[in-house]
C-alpha cells in the first residue's frame, strides 16, 4: 500500500471513531463550536494548455485535499490539510507527484470577534490578483464581526516552493527510470510576508483595502464587488507597487449567482481585463495568475496585458465543471507582440 494510501485509511479511521464527518472542503468553520472531529476533502481533475513567447506545454493534473479539524472547546480549535498531487507533463515527457501539508494551524478565539492562529496558513484576499497563497508560516491576528473583517498576518513565505514548504516531491520519466527523491524542506530561504488587511462586506457586495510587503516590495491595494442585479456584478482590484513603482488591475464582469448561493444547473460567466506592470509582483508564486505573469529570456518579470474568461457549470451540490481562458502579451520589453494564453478545464467534487 502506498504511503497516501495508508495515511488516508488512518484518516478515516480516526474520523469514524470521533462520530463526526463534515462535508466542508473549504476548511471554514462557522459559529456552533463543538467537540467532534470534522473531516472532509477536495478532488480535482485538471487539464491545462500553457503557451509562453513561442513555446507550449500541455499537464494533466490529478489533486486530492483532505483536511481535519478538531475543536477541542469553545476557544480553541486545530486544523489540517494535505495535499496529493500527480501531474503528467507531455512535454517533457515526465510525471511530478507531490504530497505535502497545507494550512495547518491553531486557532484561538480571544472573544468579541477577535481570535489568533498560527501555523502554515493559507490566505486568499480581494480577486486574488496580489495574495493567492496556499502556504505561508505566519500568525494571524483576525477581526471578524457585523460583517466586518480585519486581518494582520505577520510571517513568512518561499515563491521557490510552488507554494509548499515541506513535503515530498517525485520527478520522473513516463517511460520509468530513476527516480529522483526530495524530500522536506523544498526551494531557498523564505522571504518575510506582511499584511494588513480590511473588508466590509454589504450583503453581497464588499470593500476592501489592504497594504503589506512581500519579500523587499511594500505594496497598497483596494477591491470591491457589486451587484448591479442579483446575477449581473462587476468585481476589481487594483494593486500597488510602491517599491517598484509598478502597478497592476483587473476589473470584471461576472454573470450568474453568487458564489455561496450557486445551484446543481447553473451556469456562470466571468470576463476579465487584467494589466500587470512588469515588475510589480518579484515573483509569480502568489498571484492566481501565474500562468500569464511570466519572465523574459533574462528572468525579469514583463508584466501581462490581456483577457481571462471563465465559465462554470455546478453539476450537483459539490461538483462543478469549470473552463477558464487567458489570453494577452507582455506588458513591456521585446516580446510584447509575443502570445501568453493558458487554457484550463477542471472538474472538482468535494465531500
Amino acid at each position: 500500500m502506498k504511503k497516501s494510501e495508508i495515511i488516508f485509511s488512518v484518516l478515516t479511521a480516526i474520523t469514524i471513531m470521533n462520530g463526526t464527518v463534515s462535508a466542508n472542503a473549504s476548511g471554514d468553520t462557522n459559529n456552533e463550536i463543538n467537540t467532534d472531529m470534522q473531516f472532509g476533502g477536495k478532488t480535482e481533475i485538471v487539464t491545462e494548455q500553457q503557451k509562453s513567447k513561442g513555446t507550449k506545454d500541455n499537464f494533466y493534473k490529478l489533486n486530492e485535499k483532505i483536511y481535519f479539524s478538531q475543536n477541542y472547546d469553545s476557544n480553541s480549535q486545530i486544523y489540517f490539510m494535505l495535499q496529493m498531487t500527480k501531474q503528467l507533463d507531455n512535454t517533457q515527457n515526465t510525471t511530478k507527484e507531490t504530497f505535502v501539508s497545507h494550512d495547518a494551524w491553531l486557532r484561538e478565539n480571544l472573544g468579541n470577534g477577535f481570535s489568533v492562529r498560527a501555523g502554515s496558513l493559507m490566505y486568499k484576499m480581494g480577486e486574488e490578483l496580489w495574495m493567492d497563497s496556499d502556504d505561508m508560516t505566519a500568525a494571524d491576528i483576525e477581526y471578524n464581526k457585523n460583517n466586518t473583517h480585519a486581518n494582520i498576518i505577520i510571517g513568512k513565505s518561499d515563491p521557490s516552493t510552488s507554494n509548499s514548504l515541506t513535503g515530498i516531491n517525485q520527478t520522473y520519466p513516463i517511460s520509468g527510470g530513476k527516480v529522483k527523491i526530495k524530500a522536506g524542506s523544498i526551494g531557498t530561504d523564505p522571504e518575510p510576508i506582511r499584511i494588513y488587511h480590511f473588508e466590509k462586506i454589504f450583503g453581497y457586495d464588499k470593500l476592501g483595502l489592504y497594504a503589506g510587503r512581500q519579500g523587499k516590495n511594500d505594496y497598497y491595494g483596494t477591491y470591491g464587488t457589486y451587484y448591479f442585479t442579483p446575477k449581473i456584478s462587476l468585481d476589481s482590484e487594483i494593486s500597488k507597487n510602491t517599491t517598484a513603482d509598478a502597478w497592476a488591475e483587473k476589473i470584471g464582469l461576472r454573470f450568474g449567482r453568487p458564489a455561496k448561493t450557486e445551484r446543481p444547473g447553473d451556469m456562470v460567466y466571468e470576463l476579465n481585463y487584467l494589466r500587470m506592470d512588469g515588475g510589480v509582483y518579484p515573483d509569480n508564486s502568489y498571484t492566481y495568475y501565474d500562468k500569464l505573469y511570466t519572465t523574459d529570456s533574462t528572468g525579469n518579470y514583463d508584466g501581462f496585458i490581456g483577457l481571462d474568461c471563465k465559465i462554470s457549470y455546478m453539476l450537483g451540490d459539490r461538483t462543478k465543471l469549470e473552463l477558464e481562458y487567458g489570453k494577452g502579451h507582455p506588458a513591456i520589453g521585446s516580446v510584447k507582440h509575443e502570445t501568453i494564453g493558458e487554457t484550463i478545464l477542471k472538474l472538482s467534487t468535494s465531500f
